[in-house]
């Protein structure tokens, strides 16, 4: 993992925490690994909020892309029955609720707010 990760603490929809990621030099964070599975997990475990992640499936139901590179995920951990998109409308990926779920995979509403996880590669 030669990345650098900052937390938002603010509340915003999956393509606002995408443009401040993108204003600091950053994108949506890509899980592509069990070790940064954990890693993301223990930087976002004393939050109470749902978190966004970089991947979506809004291009094609069921197809899940990255957001930086558009291409399929190589590294997923959905939560059993998740991807779901309840209600025909969840296209963005974030990490559930802490209680139960333990910041679980999820699919979302896109325009939800939640918290969200930057990744820049570091220099």
């Amino acid at each position: 993992m030669n990345s650098q990760y900052w937390v938002g603490m603010d509340l915003v929809t999956w393509h606002g925490a995408e443009v401040i990621c993108r204003n600091i030099g950053a994108n949506l964070a890509e899980i592509e690994s069990p070790e940064e599975d954990n890693f993301i997990h223990s930087l976002v475990s004393h939050l109470k909020e749902d978190i966004w992640l970089g991947a979506t499936d809004i291009a094609e139901e069921g197809t899940w892309l990255s957001a930086e590179k558009n291409t399929t995920l190589t590294y997923v951990n959905w939560y059993p029955g998740q991807p779901n998109n309840y209600g025909g409308n969840q296209n963005c990926l974030c990490l559930y609720e802490p209680y139960p779920y333990d910041h679980a995979w999820c699919d979302d509403v896109c325009s939800m707010l939640h918290q969200f996880v930057c990744e820049r590669k570091a220099f």
